[in-house]
């Protein structure tokens, strides 16, 4: 029998997670299907990195989606302040009608008064 070699402690790596069958498969299927697309003309990237072009465009799509973010939260600090405004009014135009209601039934009283006072003269 051949005695064991060890390796010396500061050199030990966390082990590797062992690859199963299923892995091994999947890792040939997928090479199958790129090398059937590259026969296809299907243009393929030969690593997984992003091309030089595709980060260009990644970063010209979030600047997009950063713009369009800031569109919506305005639109959305708009439609909030709009929607105050219009709470506001309705408010306002409740306390008007309420007014409106009160000064009426004021005068309707000052009416039942004048013609209790005219009674009694009478």
């Amino acid at each position: 029998m051949r005695p064991k070699e060890e390796e010396p402690a500061a050199t030990v790596a966390a082990p590797e997670p062992k690859r199963t069958r299923l892995d091994k498969f999947k890792e040939e299927w997928r090479k199958e299907l790129l090398q059937e697309l590259r026969e296809g003309h299907w243009v393929v990237p030969d690593d997984e990195e992003e091309a030089p072009g595709q980060a260009l465009r990644k970063q010209e799509l979030l600047e997009e989606l950063e713009q369009r973010k800031a569109i919506k939260d305005q639109c959305l600090h708009d439609k909030r302040e709009l929607k105050e405004e219009r709470q506001l009014g309705q408010e306002i135009s409740d306390l008007e009608e309420g007014s409106a209601a009160f000064h009426k039934a004021k005068a309707d009283i000052a009416e039942t008064v004048r013609k209790l006072n005219k009674l009694h003269r009478g």
